[in-house]
């Protein structure tokens, strides 16, 4: 099984191969610049791994929530070879990724993900790790105030994500009680993306190509730019 995956719903840029049981990874945290770096990680990844775009059984891609622009990036990169290759998409939560990242980084398996939204909001969700070694969402994401930000029934978990850093204290007053360590700097991995997918091909979730829709959460952003 041969998968490229991305995700570029965040400050993140991120694009990782894999090939069987192995993983080739590219990551940097840019603010802007996403289609040109993007590419140019999959042709990376690509040449790490000795294959080319029309060797690739699927590819895996972040379907959001996240920068409207940053999600659009990917979805349109994924659609367009998935198009041309004539193969299926697995679409991944952005906020999962991260959740998964976090979980194969730091081994904790709680993770309440919450990213900076921008207009003072935040998207959220949380997730508990298996025994398989997949985090599994407790509940629907959520774009929300972060001083309404849903409250897990249980504690012990580690918040994950920019919006941490960005609004701290609010979330910090909403959730501390269940809150038992931060890691702000954490973000969506390709490697996580890929792992993820691979979970989801297993399960038979793929999407031919043009079917495929990003999930922005945030409607009005997405009606004002298709407007």
């Amino acid at each position: 099984m041969r998968m490229l995956a991305i995700d570029t719903s965040t400050h993140a840029c991120t694009a990782a191969l894999m090939v069987d049981n192995e993983l080739y990874t590219q990551f940097a945290l840019t603010p802007r610049g996403h289609t040109e770096l993007i590419l140019d990680m999959c042709d990376k990844v690509l040449a790490e791994g000795g294959i080319t775009q029309q060797q690739l059984d699927v590819i895996a891609c972040g379907r959001g929530p996240g920068s409207f622009t940053g999600v659009r990036i990917a979805a349109g990169l994924a659609q367009g070879m998935a198009l041309a290759l004539e193969i299926p998409i697995v679409a991944v939560s952005s906020l999962a990724a991260a959740a998964q990242h976090a979980y194969s980084e730091y081994g904790q398996d709680h993770l309440y993900v919450a990213m900076d939204a921008r207009m003072q909001e935040t998207y959220c969700c949380y997730y508990v790790a298996t025994d398989d070694g997949y985090v599994i969402a407790e509940i629907d994401e959520t774009l929300c105030a972060p001083d309404e930000a849903p409250v897990p029934k249980t504690e012990g978990y580690m918040g994950v994500g920019s919006a941490w850093s960005e609004y701290r204290g609010l979330l910090q007053a909403r959730l501390a009680p269940h809150i038992s360590k931060i890691e702000a700097d954490c973000y969506p991995h390709a490697a996580a993306i890929a792992t993820l997918g691979k979970r989801e091909l297993n399960e038979g979730r793929t999407v031919p190509p043009e079917k495929f829709s990003p999930v922005y959460l945030r409607d009005k952003v997405a009606e004002k730019a298709q407007a």
